[in-house]
């Protein structure tokens, strides 16, 4: 975390140090293991942000919208 390596630090001392900085948070992920690495095919970065133009607003509305009801089965096969 921004540039310190914590893993060896207690956790008093680890959070007293983010609550002075700014967090800045760097992710490491290890790759895929060679024995998974001939089912894996391809590898495939995103981006972990995504921006949309759906507003508050949007979201109460469909939050009302009304389930549609599934069709009625056709049960005249049965009532011989």
């Amino acid at each position: 975390v921004n540039g310190r390596e914590f893993s060896k630090s207690g956790h008093e001392g680890t959070v007293e140090a983010m609550r002075k900085d700014p967090i800045v948070v760097q992710v490491l992920r290890r790759g895929p293991s060679a024995r998974n690495q001939n089912s894996l095919q391809e590898v495939c970065l995103v981006d972990v942000c995504t921006q949309t133009d759906i507003t508050f607003e949007h979201i109460m509305a469909l939050a009302k919208m009304r389930p549609t009801t599934p069709p009625v089965p056709d049960i005249c096969p049965f009532l011989l």
